[in-house]
């Protein structure tokens, strides 16, 4: 039904579409302030918004999935700059759930590689096509094959998959390699069974990460391009396993959790990656009670030296009284092997399990920030630290939440914490916040909240701009039934970002990609009802060109996964 692009010379590169509605001019009152940090200057209406960075000479291409009348999906890409370059990739390429599409850019051409079934057998192999219909095999010509996992080198000369023969009988993975060309290396024949999502994952042009079960457990693995794997955790009793694991940022260490000495009881190691051969593994945690684990995950510092974990301790109460467990903050540098609590200690304990939930290094490394009940049970506040040196302050204004921090965002300059808290007076409202590491202010960013306030009202999820200078989030400000998106600075006044919606109609984020363009020009956003129109709202004009409006049936296509092209997104 959608498979032909509209050819007309008339598109501008700005579309305004939406239910023959325009953008809305509405800007709201000025934000209420907590601990204000000085005078305001809202946004006018319409105005283009400059403070993001000026990219010229470049294009902006995105590729897009697009679900058809009979449930298939057609791959697309389309310049923004130049709708008319509209282009069918592919079609029937293969979905493997809500979260993950089978199609990567390629990180330095203008190829996409993606998974499907063009020869109609019922399995999905490997294809690498340009813009101009070129299309290359990178899977090899095996009956009944299936190969839906695969990634990209840093380099963009070759790309990595794991492939299994036989999808039906469940059988074990094989991994190869392809070059741009198509040639065809298999690294690893029937190896692998039940690969995680994330793997294989290039650590360099030659090296690989890989989590899948192999004799039986679930296990870490470094692949070379010309050696067999080899294994990265200690040896695991049976029934023991993997759960997760993080790269530092420069590739050079692991840190993973697994139940190695008590069945059920995750613990967290960590590995030198550049070493060779591998040095064991050693154990970052202290001892916690018998009754707990490591609490889910691990966060490298930017600089890739330290790692941030919680845990439950076992202490005791500043007044006295028996032993209380807290989850407690830790940091572990790798070099030392020495670590230190970051968190603050604990008021009134009573024998309730309390402390920290969640915690972000600040991109810089200069800061982290965490949520914890720290000062009154039951209510989480959040509180930044300052790296090295230690201090802590609280980050939200001490009368400006009513049952805690829900979510906390760094902007990408590290000066900004955003969060989100519902109100004092109202717990049903819901606020997004900002606060200032400089001035160590905060204040109220969204605007009070329309209609029927006896009803919970949210923010459901808000996400910085790589320049730190927007935020864009949605929330059910006009109406307690249907959501809108806003954009919004630290210090102004938020726009409605998207067209005039229907009561029926929802406009939302994407909750598993990051909806902005690399350089902060355009963000994507979908509304209708089921997502079944896709717009992107260019910064500089204030305007919303919706994907929809580019074929030639204008009607709800549900667009399921959106990728920018990276390399043409360049920073000036």
């Amino acid at each position: 039904m959608f498979k032909l692009p509209k050819l007309l010379s008339f598109l501008l590169l700005l579309t305004v579409v939406a239910c023959g509605g325009n953008k809305s001019d509405l800007i709201l009152d000025p934000p209420q302030t907590q601990e204000s940090p000085g005078p305001e200057s809202p946004e006018p209406p319409n105005t283009p918004v400059e403070e993001e960075p000026v990219v010229s000479n470049v294009s902006s291409k995105i590729a897009f999935v697009l679900e058809q009348d009979d449930g298939t999906f057609d791959l697309y890409a389309v310049d923004l700059q130049d709708p008319t370059s509209l282009t069918l990739v592919a079609e029937d390429i293969y979905v493997l759930s809500a979260e993950y599409y089978a199609y990567f850019w390629n990180p330095n051409q203008e190829k996409i590689a993606y998974s499907a079934d063009r020869d109609g057998d019922g399995y999905a192999e490997i294809y690498l096509s340009d813009l101009e219909g070129s299309t290359t095999k990178l899977s090899p010509e095996v009956t009944g094959s299936h190969s839906l996992i695969f990634s990209w080198s840093p380099d963009g000369s070759k790309l990595v998959y794991l492939y299994q023969a036989d999808p039906i009988v469940e059988s074990n993975y094989d991994l190869y390699v392809s070059s741009l060309e198509g040639e065809i290396f298999p690294l690893s024949e029937g190896a692998f069974y039940e690969p995680d999502l994330r793997s294989p994952r290039w650590i360099s042009n030659e090296q690989l990460i890989i989590m899948a079960k192999k004799d039986g457990k679930r296990q870490l693995y470094l692949h070379s391009l010309s050696e067999a794997p080899i294994r990265i955790n200690q040896d695991l009793a049976a029934g023991r396993k993997v759960y997760y694991y993080k790269l530092s940022p420069d590739n050079s260490k692991i840190a993973y959790i697994a139940d190695v000495e008590v069945y059920d009881k995750d613990e967290l190691y960590w590995v030198d990656l550049s070493n060779t051969p591998l040095s064991a593994p050693v154990k970052v945690n202290t001892a916690f009670p018998d009754a707990y684990s490591i609490l889910g995950y691990m966060l490298w510092s930017p600089d890739s030296s330290y790692l941030l974990y919680t845990q439950v301790d076992l202490v005791l109460p500043l007044e006295g009284g028996p032993l209380t467990p807290v989850r407690r903050l830790y940091s572990y540098e790798t070099e030392t092997g020495s670590r230190d609590i970051i968190s603050s200690d604990f008021q009134t304990l009573d024998g309730t399990l309390r402390g920290v939930n969640s915690s972000a290094w600040s991109p810089d490394g200069s800061k982290i920030a965490y949520t914890a009940d720290q000062d009154v049970e039951g209510f989480t506040e959040l509180y930044v630290v300052d790296w090295p040196a230690g201090s802590i302050h609280k980050a939200n204004a001490p009368t400006s939440c009513g049952a805690g921090i829900r979510e906390f965002s760094w902007s990408p300059d590290s000066r900004y914490l955003a969060y989100d808290c519902l109100g004092v007076l109202n717990i049903n409202l819901e606020y997004l916040h900002v606060y200032d590491t400089v001035n160590l202010q905060s204040q109220i960013l969204s605007e009070n909240y329309l209609g029927d306030l006896g009803v919970k009202r949210e923010i459901d999820q808000f996400i910085w701009s790589p320049s730190s200078n927007h935020l864009v989030y949605q929330s059910n400000q006009a109406a307690s039934d249907f959501n809108e998106v806003f954009l919004i600075s630290p210090t102004g006044s938020p726009i409605q970002a998207n067209p005039d919606l229907l009561a029926s109609e929802d406009a939302k984020l994407e909750l598993y990609f990051d909806p902005w363009s690399p350089d902060g020009r355009v963000f994507v956003y979908k509304y209708g009802g089921s997502d079944k129109v896709t717009a992107v709202y260019w910064m500089e004009s204030g305007e919303n060109l919706v994907l929809n409006s580019l074929f030639d049936d204008f009607g709800p296509i549900p667009v399921p996964g959106l990728s920018f092209f990276a390399p043409d997104w360049v920073l000036e």
